[in-house]
């Protein structure tokens, strides 16, 4: 009653009318009454859903739709297995996300070790080789056959963006010229990028997340020089890694490729 006068008395107003064991809300109180209720439930409906964020945590992973299809899609049911309150969000991404700015909490990023922040973590080493459809390799179409790294002279180069092709490093490795004679044709996706190489346009770096296509084969590796020292990472910022969701995820990320649908680790 103290504080109700205390407040009366700053807003100038009266909000109760008050008669003989009888209380009633003025026109002023009213409104303010409506306000207050407005604001309280609102207030407690946010309340109930920082509970229900904990019992059903939202995960949001930022990766490369090549990434999600070819590795992480077809293992997620392991995760979900013994992680079903969680909600994955994948969020199509191929550059690093900011995580002061965006709205994700785990990225799974390519590169070296040495181009990614430190606490990066090494997921899937990918040594890249030179791939290409079978008709390319046995020379029934293109320049001629493809039995030794020489051999790629003349035959047309899928090259990533300029910043990401890795065409140069690898002819090094080979001890061959940059082959700057060599038609080449860029093509930023990798999934568009692999169905070329597999279409008999040319030959592409791929890593081993063409397996199937090398099972089936459609592509074909000539020879085992592969170019070591790049893979996928695994990416979170300081305060997501403190999230049991968060470490539930990066943890199950590290045993799926060793154990294919292994249940996560808590």
């Amino acid at each position: 009653s103290y504080q109700i006068r205390q407040l009366e008395q700053n807003l100038g107003t009266s909000l109760f009318h008050r008669r003989v064991r009888q209380v009633s809300l003025s026109k002023e109180g009213a409104a303010l009454f409506a306000v207050c209720d407005r604001l309280f439930r609102d207030l407690s409906d946010e309340l109930a859903s920082f509970s229900a964020a904990a019992n059903n945590p939202v995960l949001t992973i930022a990766v490369s739709t090549y990434v999600a299809t070819r590795w992480l899609s077809p293992r997620l049911r392991g995760f979900f297995e013994d992680q079903g309150h969680v909600t994955l969000r994948l969020q199509h991404s191929v550059n690093a996300p900011d995580f002061a700015l965006e709205d994700v909490d785990v990225a799974i990023r390519w590169g070296k070790p040495s181009n990614l922040p430190r606490h990066a973590q090494m997921l899937l080493p990918m040594p890249m080789v030179p791939v290409a459809a079978p008709a390319l390799i046995t020379g029934r179409v293109g320049p001629g056959p493809i039995k030794q790294p020489a051999d790629l002279a003349g035959h047309l180069l899928l090259r990533d963006d300029a910043a990401e092709d890795l065409w140069p490093e690898w002819l090094g490795l080979a001890g061959l010229a940059a082959m700057n004679d060599n038609p080449s044709q860029t093509v930023s996706d990798p999934n568009v990028r692999i169905q070329a190489a597999v279409d008999g346009q040319g030959v592409v770096l791929a890593d081993d997340l063409v397996g199937d296509e090398l099972a089936s084969g459609r592509l074909i590796a000539p020879f085992d020089l592969g170019l070591t020292g790049y893979g996928y990472h695994l990416l979170a910022s300081k305060s997501s890694r403190s999230r049991p969701a968060v470490r539930a995820f990066m943890a199950w990320a590290q045993t799926a490729e060793k154990g294919g649908q292994q249940k996560s680790q808590r």
